[in-house]
């Protein structure tokens, strides 16, 4: 795990202070594919309670949860990370969330990318500037 995620459930892994553990989420599962930890921490850390298995199937139907995955379009621009990210447009996503030298491959960065996006498309996942697995997976 990276440091910044590790830093982001000793943050926020308790309730509020109090010391109180908060159980992991529960997995998620699509197409026959299983969300990993991390991703379930960070969709259950950045998002709100309706919005987590969201996150988690559109990790899961756009790369599978893997961190590392690269995905070509038709028009030979990629996709990277865990939820997707158009490479074009990272940059951007960077330098809003405040780690402008940030590594899209990184998983809690790609996280911070979606949720930024998320936030920026009214909270929404299935909006035209979305993710495409978003109606796949059923995701609004």
């Amino acid at each position: 795990m990276t440091d910044l995620l590790l830093t982001l459930i000793l943050l926020l892994g308790t309730n509020m202070g109090t010391g109180e553990n908060i159980p992991l989420p529960d997995s998620e599962t699509f197409n026959g594919h299983t969300s990993t930890v991390e991703v379930d921490v960070l969709c259950h850390t950045l998002l709100p309670e309706h919005e987590r298995r969201d996150c988690q199937r559109v990790s899961l139907c756009e790369s599978g949860s893997n961190p590392d995955a690269i995905g070509v379009n038709a028009n030979g621009t990629r996709d990277l990370g865990a939820w997707q990210h158009h490479e074009p447009l990272i940059q951007g996503r960077l330098n809003a969330i405040g780690i402008p030298d940030g590594d899209p491959f990184d998983v809690t960065v790609n996280a911070l990318m979606t949720q930024y996006l998320w936030g920026a498309l009214g909270g929404r996942f299935g909006t035209s500037a979305g993710w495409y697995c978003a109606p796949v997976v059923g995701a609004r």
